[in-house]
């Protein structure tokens, strides 16, 4: 299983990393893998993104990052991020996230999990621009 934590659908880099997973999805099935993308955005936005995109695999909601902190990847939006966010880009995080989840996003990372639930490999980084690159993944279930 592939399991990646993206922002939300209101950021363009989750935007074209899901876009990615979807190309390479018929190659990762073939190689056995199936994708599972996870947002603390509230599920209507979730099944926007997939729709939106015509994603063909699991888009969920992790209602207050409960599932992104057992993976130790939330942190605290700083107030200049929020003011930032609410001013150039029109962007509450509490409309898309809900109240519980106002002021944190996930790390955006990348899991390859086996089927007996030990992490293969993986791709963490602060700096959302960066993404672990599906071709990259591809490769990767083929050395398995």
């Amino acid at each position: 299983m592939i399991l990646t934590f993206y922002r939300g659908n209101w950021c363009p880099y989750c935007n074209a990393e899901l876009r990615g997973f979807q190309r390479e999805l018929p190659e990762m099935k073939a190689l056995g893998a199936e994708v599972l993308a996870i947002s603390p955005q509230k599920p209507s936005f979730s099944e926007d993104m997939q729709e939106q995109h015509q994603l063909d695999f699991e888009v969920l909601s992790d209602i207050g990052n409960k599932i992104a902190k057992d993976f130790g990847l939330v942190f605290q939006v700083s107030d200049e991020i929020l003011n930032l966010y609410n001013d150039k880009f029109s962007l509450d995080l509490k409309k898309y996230n809900g109240e519980e989840g106002s002021r944190e996003l996930p790390i955006p990372a990348t899991y390859i999990i086996s089927p007996e639930a030990k992490i293969l490999n993986s791709y963490i980084n602060p700096d959302y621009s960066k993404r672990f690159d599906p071709e990259a993944i591809v490769e990767f279930l083929e050395t398995l």
